[in-house]
């Protein structure tokens, strides 16, 4: 049965047989957003315990076919684990050879965007693998006359670059930068153009003393702004999911949507939860989240927090699994065969076996696990059952791609739970089972339940960000008819990062913005009757913290007709 990442396992292969053949002198590859890159270049490792569990597997053939005094032979099982060895070992290789690899990372002069990159960066060099180049993007040219956005936008770029050259220090990288440009590239011509504009950052270049950015200091809270009506979630909202295309500020619109509806209905317990690998709740509220739920600073006390540690959860289940399978093979062993040691061996590699999808897998147990009541981790819970359950689940989602991943899990899932459970009656007297058959029967009754949410356009809405640009607005489309093709309700579509009045370089690119808009007013799929646009205000920096998220939430507002 197919897991959720098996897009990155077959794409790792494929990148790797391009690579060692003879067709093409070099292969550029245009990665996933950064948490799923990360897994990506995971992956050889993930190969080699495949084919550890595969050949343990094959071991339990080899005893039996001796047992019962057949010749074994070498097949094409044998062919197929002794393959992914190899590509597992060039796959390694490759990836950590200099001379061979070169990896480029693209980051913008943000400050979210600059954290995210150097914790990605520092991950990758602790694998092993080096990071060769950074590409700093879209800097912003001196506007042509005075502009508060411009000059604002100058003024958090200079201190962005001035903090990425302190980190590079002593660093074997070398740094490029990127001017931001009117027009998208398209067409060779354009993408040219934009290539002779790459320029290698000089740090004697950077201004040693940029002038001060903005204080993200919480101030005091500002007056309440209610939310736009399409946004406000009614008293049957269970679950609203904010999603779209990496970098279009979909996880500050998440934030800032969270600490809105908490403060407008403070009988409601809400978990605004990350299911992004790459988190960044904790930069955009300006303080460590982490895995646990945790409450907001200068927020309402209903609202928590928490950024799924995908790695961590699966530990504490395996571990969960580990205890029952255990004691199950020791009653076993005084009754059955030798083989069972064997069986132990294969066990244990598959329940250390992370699957690629991991951050889909757990992510939806979370998910379960804040909406349906029912048995609690152990690692979280010291194996308690507790009644506090959320009344509301804002999902910050991952990249388009990953989101829909995740919610066309629930009905795969589906499928494993009946497998799992059919294996486990098979043993309904083993006492060892009742745990990890309770645990099934919970998953199996929640993600029943969590079909059946994501079909309510009462209880379960997406709300779809992206920028007023043409690559996302194209991207935005495909993913709003994605939804509705799977019957998801779309509350709304947010433009995000409007400009406002200013240059003549910005009154162009509001121009331009403004016939993006028109395309989605002239979308079938996203008349205002029934996915209504809303609007948000470029504003430089990001807001960070909680007062700022209020403040620059008070301008969300309808899109004007066209």
């Amino acid at each position: 049965m197919s897991l959720p990442g098996v897009d990155e396992l077959v794409g790792l292969l494929e990148i790797e047989r391009l690579a060692a053949g003879h067709a093409y002198d070099y292969v550029v590859i245009d990665s996933a957003p950064t948490g799923h890159t990360l897994r990506l270049l995971a992956t050889p490792a993930l190969f080699k315990t495949f084919a550890r569990v595969l050949d343990l597997m094959q071991e339990k053939h080899r005893v039996l076919a001796d047992t019962f005094g057949h010749h074994v032979v070498h097949d094409s099982s044998d062919a197929i684990i002794e393959e992914l060895y190899r590509e597992a070992e060039r796959l390694g290789v490759l990836l950590r050879d200099r001379a061979q690899m070169r990896l480029c990372w693209v980051t913008l002069a943000e400050e979210m965007s600059v954290a995210e990159s150097s914790r990605a960066v520092a991950a990758l060099h602790a694998e092993g693998i080096h990071v060769n180049d950074v590409v700093v993007n879209r800097l912003t040219a001196p506007p042509p006359s005075t502009c508060a956005l411009c000059d604002q936008r100058r003024r958090v770029e200079a201190e962005c670059l001035n903090a990425i050259a302190t980190r590079a220090r002593g660093q074997d990288v070398i740094f490029w930068t990127l001017p931001a440009r009117e027009d998208p590239p398209q067409g060779l011509e354009a993408l040219r153009r934009v290539a002779q504009s790459v320029s290698r950052l000089k740090r004697s270049a950077i201004r040693r003393k940029a002038e001060p950015m903005a204080d993200h200091a919480e101030a005091a809270a500002p007056p309440h702004q209610a939310l736009p009506a399409p946004l406000r979630p009614s008293p049957a909202t269970r679950l609203l999911i904010v999603g779209g295309k990496g970098g279009v500020g979909k996880t500050t619109c998440a934030a800032a949507l969270a600490a809105a509806v908490a403060r407008s209905a403070p009988q409601r317990r809400v978990l605004l939860v990350s299911t992004d690998p790459a988190h960044s709740l904790g930069d955009v509220f300006d303080q460590p989240i982490g895995a646990r739920e945790r409450r907001i600073r200068g927020a309402p006390g209903n609202l928590v927090a928490r950024e799924i540690d995908a790695a961590r959860e699966w530990r504490a289940r395996r571990e969960l699994f580990e205890e029952s399978a255990a004691h199950l093979l020791e009653i076993g062993s005084a009754q059955w065969s030798a083989a069972l040691t064997v069986d132990r061996a294969i066990i244990e590699e598959l329940l250390a076996l992370a699957p690629p999808g991991m951050d889909e897998i757990v992510g939806i147990l979370t998910i379960l696990d804040a909406l349906v009541p029912g048995p609690q981790l152990a690692a979280e819970s010291d194996g308690k059952q507790s009644d506090e359950r959320f009344d509301l689940v804002i999902v910050d989602s991952a990249p388009t791609g990953h989101t829909q991943r995740l919610l066309a899990l629930p009905a795969q899932a589906q499928a494993w739970v009946r497998q799992l459970m059919a294996v486990v009656l098979k043993y309904h007297a083993v006492a060892a089972l009742e745990r990890i058959a309770s645990e099934l029967v919970w998953v199996s009754r929640g993600l029943r339940r969590l079909q059946g949410l994501l079909g309510s356009s009462r209880q379960c809405g997406f709300i779809v960000v992206t920028r007023p640009e043409q690559l996302p607005t194209l991207e935005t489309i495909r993913l709003i008819e994605w939804l509705a093709e799977h019957g998801i309700a779309r509350r709304a579509l947010i433009v995000n990062g409007i400009t406002p009045p200013g240059c003549a370089r910005c009154r162009r690119t509001a121009a331009r913005e403004r016939r993006q808009l028109a395309m989605f007013g002239r979308s079938a799929i996203s008349k205002p009757a029934r996915c209504p646009i809303m609007v948000t205000d470029a504003i430089a920096p990001p807001p960070k913290g909680v007062a700022s998220l209020g403040k620059w939430q008070g301008s969300w507002r309808a899109a004007a007709k066209n």
